[in-house]
């Protein structure tokens, strides 16, 4: 079983769940996935850098 989920199985299981609490819970998921690619985005040079060291 995963123990993680993508940005596109959230996406699907938001469609299915109807219950507003499940709704809210999965935007706020979305929001996380967003601002993570938001952050590796901006800071992709010190990753390269560490990956280098």
């Amino acid at each position: 079983m995963p123990y993680v989920f993508t940005e596109q199985g959230i996406a699907m299981l938001s469609g299915l769940l109807k219950n507003d609490i499940a709704v809210q819970v999965s935007i706020n998921i979305m929001d996380a996935f967003i601002e993570m690619r938001k952050f590796l985005m901006l800071n992709g040079q010190v990753f390269e850098r560490l990956t280098n060291v």
